[in-house]
């Protein structure tokens, strides 16, 4: 997945466990929607729903913020705001480069053993 510069790229297909979210993207921005109160980090961001993990209930979002570019939340599927702003849990990134080498390629090293 790394490019000639040795720098991996949005393009690339994601490794396993990750998908991109294809017809599945407005379930997953809506389920977030649902899910963050008015204290979470991400309320009122602009969010799109770009893959999620078959190994766990992680979604990637990529964010609209000045400091990070993306956010993997962990959705509770709970159909309900929750009422701390510690869930759904979340993390997040500056860059691609940060959220492939930290958590896709991670997973996918996971999911392989």
């Amino acid at each position: 997945m790394n490019t000639s510069k040795g720098e991996t790229s949005q393009d690339s297909k994601y490794l396993k466990p990750w998908y991109e979210t294809g017809d599945n993207k407005a379930f997953f921005e809506n389920e977030l929607a649902k899910e963050i109160n008015s204290n979470h980090p991400l309320f009122s961001k602009a969010v799109e729903a770009i893959a999620y993990s078959r190994m766990q209930d992680d979604v990637l979002f990529k964010i609209n913020d000045d400091t990070f570019e993306y956010a993997v939340v962990h959705l509770t599927y709970s159909k309900t705001v929750e009422k701390s702003p510690k869930y759904p849990a979340t993390k997040f990134y500056k860059n691609w480069q940060n959220v492939y080498d930290e958590c896709i390629a991670v997973d996918h090293k996971e999911w392989s053993e």
